[in-house]
């Protein structure tokens, strides 16, 4: 939870330059990203550094699918490089940058807020009457 508070924070002072223009502004997301990596590894919050930097991807590159894609994978590696098991991030960053923003299924919306929580709880009670 320190990790994606953490991220919230980053991401909260990044939006106070988003309407801004100028390499100025750029530098000073690049110095609030850090500062949100800086203090998710002094406050050693678990998954730290990836999840920190994913969301700043994610956030900051959000309208360029492919440099989003290469900088995603790249900070992933840098996850299973520090021992951090992100074995499928790469292939759902392909899978992220394949969508197009337009649902093409039938399924309500709703239906993908049930199937969480259901089948979350379907794995515990498979764990508790078997093992």
């Amino acid at each position: 939870m320190m990790s994606l508070g953490i991220s919230l924070l980053m991401l909260y002072f990044i939006k106070m330059y988003e309407d801004k223009k100028g390499i100025v502004y750029r530098l000073g997301e690049v110095v609030i990203v850090l500062c949100a990596v800086g203090w998710a590894a002094i406050l050693r919050a678990r998954y730290g550094l990836c999840i920190v930097l994913l969301v700043a991807i994610f956030y900051i590159f959000r309208k360029r699918g492919g440099v989003r894609t290469v900088l995603g994978i790249a900070a992933s590696l840098l996850g299973i490089i520090a021992e951090v098991v992100y074995l499928t991030c790469p292939i759902a960053f392909y899978l992220i940058w394949l969508y197009s923003g337009e649902r093409k299924d039938k399924l309500p919306k709703y239906a993908y807020y049930i199937f969480y929580p259901v089948h979350l709880l379907v794995l515990g009670l498979t764990t508790k009457l078997f093992f």
